[in-house]
């Protein structure tokens, strides 16, 4: 399968897509909504934090965006401001093969850790895998933490163990 690059996503026609993309519901969705980013235990176990495969995909979307078609299927949009948009995302192959955009590591983490619906032992076994993670960037993860008031949090589940 042809990779797919999201920059370009304007000059591809949905009509023009393969058998094997259209059943790709993640990835289609993704075209359909290029300014939005998978998130949260989505992200998660497209990082391989978690082995927790959630019933329903979880994206960022832009304050104001119209989140209808996302409800719809089956998406958890959390609508959030441009201050706390996620940045530095990355593009990484969902498991059909596709390219889609997911938030990076470092956010994936502040995102479980900071959402009221992220169970506690999803929390604990992405915590252990970021742990295990040989290129953590922990000034990224700090600057998250202060921006989303959870540098305790920060300090005593992760910082204080690493080696």
């Amino acid at each position: 399968m042809k990779d797919f690059d999201l920059e370009e996503y304007s000059d591809k026609q949905l009509s023009f897509l393969t058998q094997d993309e259209i059943d790709d519901k993640m990835y289609v969705l993704q075209l359909l909504n290029p300014g939005c980013v998978y998130s949260h235990e989505t992200a998660a176990m497209m990082h391989k934090l978690s082995r927790f495969s959630p019933f329903r995909d979880y994206m960022f979307v832009p304050k104001g965006y119209n989140t209808m078609n996302l409800k719809e299927n089956n998406i958890v949009p959390f609508e959030v401001s441009e201050v706390y948009f996620p940045q530095d995302n990355v593009i990484e192959k969902n498991f059909l093969g596709n390219n889609v955009l997911i938030t990076n590591i470092e956010r994936t983490i502040i995102d479980i850790l900071s959402s009221e619906h992220s169970m506690g032992e999803i929390q604990k076994e992405v915590v252990v895998s970021y742990l295990d993670e040989e290129q953590k960037n922990l000034d990224r993860l700090k600057r998250y933490a202060d921006l989303f008031g959870l540098q305790e949090i920060v300090k005593e589940r992760i910082l204080k163990k690493i080696k």
